[in-house]
């Protein structure tokens, strides 16, 4: 198994829970010439008729500039690993079954198959759990199998 893992700064804005509220806030910054790989959009249950998008990656001066000018700031309140790589059943389960034998507190995961490739965008609630999962993940890439079930009898 060969596993790409990626640090990942993510961005967020608050947009209206309305019909074409994402649509707005996504125009807004395509429209001044960011081009993102990732989009996830939720209701904010406690804010009544919000909700909070959060997108990936915008680098460079001008994207920042373009980005924070359509109201999108670097979200400073979670970590981010973007993990890729081949599919194979049960590729889930070990993903998450590795990163909870660190202690690591994932707070979001978001995962899609292409073919026969994934990718994962796991957030944690500080950099210190994104670097424990990271090694652990590193390890699990290197060792493969052994690693997994010498791991999951302790669970």
């Amino acid at each position: 198994m060969n596993l790409q893992m990626t640090r990942v700064d993510m961005w967020a804005a608050e947009i209206d829970d309305q019909a074409g509220g994402l649509a707005h806030t996504l125009r807004a910054i395509t429209e001044r010439g960011v081009d993102l790989d990732y989009v996830m959009a939720r209701r904010e249950a406690d804010t009544p008729g919000k909700g909070r998008v959060l997108v990936s990656p915008i680098s460079g001066r001008d994207q920042l500039e373009n980005a924070e000018a359509a109201g999108i700031r670097r979200a400073t309140d979670v970590a981010v690993l973007k993990i890729e790589g081949n599919d194979d059943a049960g590729m889930g389960a070990r993903l998450c079954e590795t990163i909870a034998g660190t202690g690591a507190s994932m707070n979001a995961l978001s995962a899609s198959v292409v073919g026969n490739r994934f990718v994962c965008y796991a957030a944690f609630d500080s950099e210190a759990d994104r670097a424990k999962a990271e090694t652990a993940l590193k390890e699990l890439s290197a060792h493969h199998w052994r690693f997994w079930k010498r791991h999951t009898k302790a669970a």
